[in-house]
């Protein structure tokens, strides 16, 4: 007897039942937009590089500095220090020389409001290929903190 293993297409991870769709024309938080792209089946109804954005807080782990030009948002105020935030984030990556004058003058207690090109990293789970969201960032005008 030959048995097919095979994972689903969420890699394990279910996702809620009232998932918001993303709203093109405001900020959608990070669960959002994490559950609206998280599988493939789902990131065929996106097209890829289309502008959206997103809000959260820039995690920041303990004993580590931030990389303002690959940095990650989450939901959850309360896992920004955390050393094992949940799995919801979305990934931004910035493609500017003067990012770092906006992390100069960062609060961790503000919320970050991104707009960038929506993108996704494919991430291999053993036999599940999960997506996780990225945010392409080129204008640092596109950053703020509120």
């Amino acid at each position: 007897m030959l048995l097919f293993v095979a994972c689903d297409k969420t890699c394990g991870i279910k996702p809620p039942k009232d998932v918001k769709p993303i709203d093109w024309e405001n900020y959608n938080d990070v669960s959002t937009v994490y559950w609206n792209t998280y599988s493939y089946k789902e990131i065929e109804n996106f097209p890829l590089d289309k502008e959206i954005m997103v809000c959260g807080w820039v995690y920041h782990p303990k004993y580590s500095n931030i990389n303002p030009a690959r940095f990650e948002l989450i939901d959850n105020f309360s896992d920004v220090y955390n050393s094992a935030p949940s799995v919801i984030r979305v990934n931004v990556l910035i493609f500017s020389s003067e990012i770092q004058a906006v992390f100069d003058t960062y609060d961790s207690t503000k919320k970050c409001f991104v707009k960038g090109k929506l993108n996704y990293n494919k991430l291999f789970m053993g036999r599940c290929t999960r997506l996780d969201p990225e945010i392409y960032v080129s204008d640092t005008n596109d950053i703020y903190f509120k």
